[in-house]
């Protein structure tokens, strides 16, 4: 039972961050990068791509094939994912010295700015994660049958 249901929630937290990931991607880091350099920066090589939308394929086939549904109430689990990922990220520039992407960087004055526009677009990925849930299992029954408390 307990372990059904942190596969539950993780299924959703890494279905949304797949979504985030994806979307960062191309909206955000290459078009910043084209910006910047002029330059897709490797972005289009064949590991940087497989690396940000494999994932999503793959969590696209696991979210077909098992019988999870998105929890709005677990909305809270992804936000505290990209919480500690941004935790994570200081910590890591405190180690190495460099933050691996701008919208992370403390330095920056709008980086507040950043991170609320981080907290809107992990919402929105966990949104996306439900209607596509939604949308490739139309027959699905709802998770509360499936996991039972």
């Amino acid at each position: 039972k307990g372990f059904s249901c942190l596969l539950w929630v993780l299924f959703e937290v890494m279905f949304a961050c797949a979504i985030l990931v994806f979307l960062i991607v191309w909206l955000v880091l290459l078009p910043f990068s084209y910006i910047s350099t002029g330059t897709d920066g490797r972005m289009l090589s064949w590991y940087v791509l497989s690396a940000h939308n494999l994932n999503l394929v793959f969590m696209c086939i696991e979210c077909v094939r098992n019988g999870f549904d998105f929890n709005g109430a677990h909305l809270v689990f992804v936000l505290y994912y990209g919480m500690a990922y941004v935790v994570f990220s200081w910590f890591w520039f405190l180690h190495s010295g460099r933050f691996f992407y701008f919208f992370l960087d403390w330095r920056f004055p709008l980086t507040p700015i950043f991170y609320v526009g981080l907290i809107g677009i992990i919402y929105a990925a966990f949104l996306a994660g439900l209607r596509l849930s939604r949308y490739m299992k139309p027959q699905s029954q709802p998770a509360e049958e499936l996991v039972s408390f």
